[in-house]
């Protein structure tokens, strides 16, 4: 018996590694670290998503985001209607915001990175550049993902910043805004162009 036990379990052993041997999957930090790269090393990356304030006002957005490697990022409102058009150049903490004619030159308010105009261009800052606190493999509505965070701090306040990416193609999918554990935005990327 003991003779029948031993080539039972040795079987199952070979089976067992026989089978894995076809595509040997990557650990989630190798992923990660393909993510960073992508982006580190793209040319331009052009990002159109709806964004959703979810702190004290509901508030929804459609955006597109031009992100360069200039440092001058370029932001429009597609979406609603009432400031469709609406655009912004972003650099450096400060915005120029342009309407037709009318140019106001302006440091975006609240927390850098914390707000719809400069959300998403922060974040491709963060994933090209900040070392990634927590990673993982994630499902966004049944599709498999890589999740990452990025963790902060500005005025005594805790930031947290989760983004969610292709597992295959690596292209950004999904973003969380997090300030003192509190979640004040969101977004669903509906296209993401990476050169």
């Amino acid at each position: 018996m003991p003779k029948r036990l031993f080539a039972a379990i040795s079987a199952l052993i070979i089976i067992t590694a026989l089978s894995g041997c076809g595509k040997m999957h990557s650990s989630v930090a190798e992923e990660a670290e393909k993510i960073k790269e992508v982006y580190k090393n793209a040319a331009e990356i052009a990002i159109e998503a709806d964004i959703k304030t979810t702190d004290e006002k509901v508030r929804e957005y459609r955006l597109s985001y031009e992100i360069g490697s200039d440092g001058k990022d370029k932001m429009v409102v597609l979406s609603p209607e009432e400031i469709a058009g609406v655009s912004a150049v972003i650099s450096d903490g400060g915005a120029e915001i342009k309407y037709e004619d009318t140019i106001l030159v302006t440091e975006m308010p609240g927390i850098p990175g914390f707000t719809p105009v400069d959300a998403l261009c922060a974040l491709i800052d963060d994933i090209s550049d900040q070392i990634m606190e927590d990673k993982s493999f994630d499902a966004i509505d049944g599709q498999r993902c890589i999740a990452v965070s990025y963790e902060g701090e500005y005025l005594g306040s805790s930031t947290l910043k989760k983004a969610y990416f292709d597992e295959k193609t690596k292209k950004l999918i999904y973003g969380e805004w997090f300030i003192d554990d509190r979640k004040i935005m969101e977004c669903a990327v509906e296209s993401c162009v990476i050169k």
